[in-house]
């Protein structure tokens, strides 16, 4: 049976927000002030599950002047993955994000529409709303860019916009930041891509912040293998005033799926919806069905081939998994 709360325990507690998580620490924001608090062993068992970076949670004082976090608020929102090496495991990268900003790049690395496409169901599935921001724009121009984001397309048709950046020449640095202002924000993406140097642009152009701009670390780029570094070990969160955060999370090459199965999938594809009502069957899989409407557009060049590609390959690992 769980234990009586104690009242003068309950009395004491403080509310702030998680901005950085560590084995048995957590850093708490409090106003402007950042707290450090400990974790219970029980909390520190479910981190990045039961508390990850972006929940406001409940904290309080004991009488050695040790702070401990007490609890977890509910979420309104949360970004998660699997956990890479325990797949029966949920990992929440961020929790009560109003947008995921998915930094992708050109050239070095090469832009990954397939790795949008599984950001977009785990943001879909999360609450929040989706932005792509693609980096290194300065690396190509004319013809050579329009045919490398001409893969884009396919997302503003159905409301994911994408916003041009470099950070070498300041494109779309304050467009980017105009579409976070007031916000609470997650940076995701593969490694190497520029999510920490575009936050450094964004702190740079803003007044006040207290963020030394040195403190966010950025890495090079290893053109041998259009890899990045990772630089960015943990997340966390930095508030810029005004009601604005920004969280930066570590660089991933792969990302997994939670929660998903082969009856759900097609939902999360949402340009399929209107064609789906031609289909000859109605439970139709888009898979190997005759007289398919969805398959018939992507022939006729008239929806997105890399995105149904993207369909059914996930079909078919979830298939593999017996889900």
């Amino acid at each position: 049976p769980a234990a009586e709360p104690d009242p003068a325990v309950e009395a004491a507690l403080r509310d702030g927000t998680l901005i950085s998580i560590t084995r048995r620490h957590g850093s708490v924001l409090v106003g402007r002030e950042i707290v450090d608090c400990l974790l219970p062993s029980r909390m520190a068992a479910t981190q990045q599950t039961d508390i990850s970076v972006g929940d406001r949670v409940r904290w309080w004082e004991k009488e050695d002047g040790s702070r401990w976090i007490h609890s977890v608020l509910p979420r309104t929102t949360f970004l998660a993955r699997p956990d890479p090496h325990y797949a029966h495991l949920q990992r929440v990268i961020a929790a009560n994000i109003d947008v995921v900003v998915n930094v992708v790049s050109v050239k070095f690395p090469p832009l990954r529409p397939r790795l949008i496409d599984r950001y977009l169901i785990a943001i879909m599935q999360g609450g929040a709303q989706p932005l792509i921001c693609v980096n290194k724009a300065d690396l190509l121009e004319g013809d050579e860019l329009r045919e490398e984001l001409a893969c884009l397309d396919a997302y503003s048709e159905f409301g994911v916009d994408a916003i041009l950046c470099s950070t070498k020449t300041g494109q779309g640095i304050d467009e980017l930041m105009e579409r976070l202002r007031g916000r609470c924000s997650v940076f995701v993406g593969h490694s190497g891509v520029g999510k920490s140097t575009i936050l450094q642009a964004i702190v740079a152009r803003e007044k006040n912040t207290g963020i030394d701009v040195a403190m966010i670390k950025t890495g090079a780029i290893s053109e041998a293998h259009g890899t990045g570094t990772h630089t960015t070990r943990l997340a966390a969160l930095y508030d810029l005033g005004g009601g604005t955060s920004i969280i930066d999370t570590p660089g991933i090459r792969e990302f997994g799926l939670w929660a998903l199965d082969v009856e759900t999938l097609k939902s999360y594809f949402p340009e399929f919806d209107e064609l789906a009502v031609d289909c000859k069957f109605n439970d139709c899989s888009h898979t190997h069905e005759p007289d398919c409407a969805v398959k018939d557009a992507v022939e006729a060049e008239e929806m997105s081939e890399a995105r149904f590609d993207t369909y059914l390959r996930l079909m078919e690992e979830l298939q593999e998994q017996g889900k």
